[in-house]
């Protein structure tokens, strides 16, 4: 099978996306978890803070937007957090109910913000680079997902 010349130019594009924007520390790289799917509760920014993080301490994750819907009080903000380059990659998740991280009701066609404060746990620091999902649940549906990348820095602890 041959290679075309312009096989090796897309593999460093699809790789300086992914990478590139995490090596630099930027905090608003994301994406929807499904593209196609038109969520009603959309993202407009995802901020981590501080950015990178360090080993030694932890970081919040601030996501603001626009709700097209009504976000019931029992809805669920869920953090997944995975480490798949490491020897032993993980996932973890953690659930909030919504109230606990942000003022309720969210209203109706507005514009909203939420912290997650100290997202991260031990475990989670020891990689280089977590790929977190943060989606928001209303019993299973996810009204709102998004996806990124998010960069440890520091020394491990031994």
């Amino acid at each position: 099978m041959a290679i075309s010349h312009g096989q090796p130019l897309l593999l460093l594009l699809l790789v300086s996306l992914f990478f590139v924007p995490a090596a630099l520390g930027s905090s608003r790289v994301f994406r929807p978890c499904n593209i196609t799917h038109p969520y009603p509760v959309s993202v407009r920014t995802v901020d981590i803070s501080p950015h990178a993080v360090d080993r030694s301490g932890n970081s919040n994750i601030t996501i603001a937007g626009y709700a097209g819907i009504q976000i019931p009080d029992g809805a669920t903000v869920v953090v997944n957090v995975s480490a798949p380059f490491l020897v032993n990659p993980y996932v973890s998740i953690k659930t909030f109910p919504i109230c606990d991280i942000t003022e309720c009701p969210v209203r109706l066609f507005g514009r909203f913000a939420f912290t997650v404060p100290n997202a991260f746990i031990p475990k989670e620091l020891n990689g280089l680079l977590n790929i977190v999902t943060l989606s928001i649940k209303v019993e299973q549906e996810k009204i709102m997902c998004v996806v990124f990348n998010c960069v440890v820095t520091g020394r491990r602890s031994t």
